[in-house]
């Protein structure tokens, strides 16, 4: 795309207008701003409001406001016919725009929602503005002014103004509506103004495209005899290659000869242009396939399985998700946008189920190990039924496979030893059994050191620690901010079931049975164990399903 800035401004003006005034020439003005079924188009009206300004010149005028698509055909016929017997024309179109494909089109006011069904039906395509300006080649000047606040679009249109390619001899202008108009009436339509001077002097973002000649727009009664600068002729020559070719190596090359030179700034801006557009394209195709909020949760959860960090599984494409995108973007060979497309998606989506496919394998092969663990674990310690076997192994295996069956003989011990002790022992040990917090078991232990329940108090103890720690308050909340719905509790237990943790009754509560499962499976899938659902727990159970 040919985009200049206001240097190249003062050349297109200058060439375009010549050295004397536009005396009894022709300009068309349609500023179209306020819209049927469209929101309002910002400073829409700019283009008629220069129609004093091009009067005072000599112009004849002719103007359209708020026009609709079946009456656009009057003012183009009319500007054909009265251009016919003049020699300059101007062209000032100031309104909503939009780009389909390669094309710009000028909505109508009784446009609706651009799409590609009714495109055609509500708005004038550049071609057609480009071609009655070819018929002027070399005196004709194409002003368009978009509106600041982008019309909605659909179906892959774009709003605003799109590549400019205009025919040999034709000049165009392109910024917002309101600078553009600002820029012709205040800095470029008065008497003995230097074209090239006023542009490069001007702070107003307006760009310039196609033939760019350059001289005073109104010149004074007695025009100064032009002084040829070789210098300078070259650098315009230089530039004028530069920009015909359009390449990042033909503006670089500019730059390396002239570093200050008079293009110097439009060269460096036309440098970012390129280099931006893969990602402004890579966007475009984002937004291409209307990804829903679920199907962005699930594009997260992908990468977040693969081990690419999003920062949260919400549907919100924030800097974290972009950078997980880019970093898998760069691993899997693709452009580093950070903006999804499709082909990439179908790649991201296999990734995921073939990792969540090796993850649930390594969870089974880890499990079977575990299990054959305990109970090779329980035949050495718990199954001879002694109290400091069955402590050991619960010790060792809390949630274990026989940790039911280890916990109500050491309750049957326990309740042997409690009818055996003392009467008085008995009653304490009941009182603490009640309070069940660390401050009474530590009482039992001081005043019954040796007593019968000291095994059984100094578990419990280690079962409150345990309970307290940071890790398991910290598992604990993190559950709590997921924020999870209950059909993903139902998907937890039965992904459970299915991998043999024996989670229970599957009703979308997690019980203590539930928990203990969980833990079961944080355990073989080599994750923190606590019993409490984090991201990577869910991702790992449910995500790739």
């Amino acid at each position: 795309m040919k985009r200049f800035t206001s240097t190249t401004i003062a050349a297109v003006m200058a060439g375009l207008i010549g050295s004397t005034t536009w005396a009894a020439d022709t300009a068309l003005l349609i500023g179209n701003e306020r819209y049927q079924s469209l929101p309002r188009a910002s400073d829409g009206i700019a283009a008629v409001n220069s129609k004093q300004t091009f009067q005072r010149l000599g112009f004849k005028v002719i103007t359209a406001q708020d026009t609709s698509a079946s009456k656009i055909e009057t003012s183009l016929s009319a500007l054909i016919d009265q251009a016919e017997s003049t020699d300059q024309v101007a062209i000032v179109l100031t309104g909503h725009f939009v780009v389909s494909g390669e094309t710009t089109w000028f909505l109508m006011a009784d446009a609706r929602t651009p799409s590609l069904a009714n495109l055609s039906r509500h708005a004038v395509p550049l071609s057609l503005i480009f071609d009655i300006a070819a018929r002027h080649s070399g005196n004709v000047l194409v002003a368009l002014g978009a509106a600041s606040n982008p019309a909605p679009t659909s179906q892959g249109i774009v709003a605003g103004i799109g590549i400019i390619d205009p025919p040999q001899g034709v000049t165009v202008l392109t910024g917002t509506s309101g600078e553009l108009s600002n820029f012709l009436n205040q800095e470029v339509l008065k008497e003995g103004v230097v074209i090239a001077k006023a542009v490069r002097d001007s702070r107003m973002s307006v760009y310039g495209h196609g033939f760019l000649p350059e001289t005073a727009f109104v010149a004074t009664e007695v025009a100064p005899t032009p002084v040829v600068n070789e210098k300078l002729e070259r650098e315009r020559a230089y530039w004028q290659f530069a920009n015909d070719l359009g390449t990042l190596e033909a503006y670089q090359a500019y730059l390396k000869s002239y570093p200050r030179g008079i293009f110097a700034t439009n060269a460096r801006r036309e440098i970012t242009f390129i280099k931006d557009a893969p990602e402004r394209n890579a966007e475009i195709a984002e937004k291409a396939l209307n990804l829903t909020r679920t199907e962005r949760r699930k594009i997260q959860s992908d990468l977040t399985l693969l081990g690419y960090n999003t920062r949260g599984i919400d549907g919100l494409f924030g800097a974290g998700t972009r950078g997980a995108l880019t970093n898998w973007q760069a691993d899997a060979g693709f452009a580093k946008t950070g903006f999804i497309n499709q082909e990439q998606l179908v790649s991201l989506n296999a990734q995921a189920l073939k990792r969540s496919k090796q993850l649930e394998e390594e969870t089974r092969k880890r499990e079977v190990l575990l299990r054959r663990q305990d109970r090779s674990y329980w035949q050495e310690t718990g199954k001879s039924g002694t109290e400091k076997g069955l402590r050991s192994y619960l010790k060792r295996y809390p949630d274990g496979a026989f940790s039911d069956v280890a916990n109500e003989r050491l309750s049957a011990i326990l309740q042997e030893k409690r009818d055996r002790v003392a009467k008085r022992e008995r009653s304490i040990w009941d009182q603490t059994l009640a309070a069940n917090n660390l401050v009474s078991y530590n009482q039992y232990l001081n005043e019954f050191p040796n007593g019968s329940f000291v095994e059984e108090a100094k578990s419990r103890i280690a079962t409150l620690q345990g309970a307290n720690s940071e890790q398991i308050e910290a598992a604990r909340i993190e559950e709590s901010k997921l924020g999870l719905a209950p059909v993903t509790f139902l998907l937890v237990e039965q992904k459970l079931t299915k991998l043999g943790f024996e989670p229970g009754r599957i009703d979308g509560k997690l019980s203590e049975e539930t928990r203990r499962a969980i833990r079961r499976f944080q355990r073989a899938a080599n994750l923190p164990v606590t019993g409490y659902l984090s991201r990577s727990t869910v991702v790992r159970l449910i995500a790739a399903n």
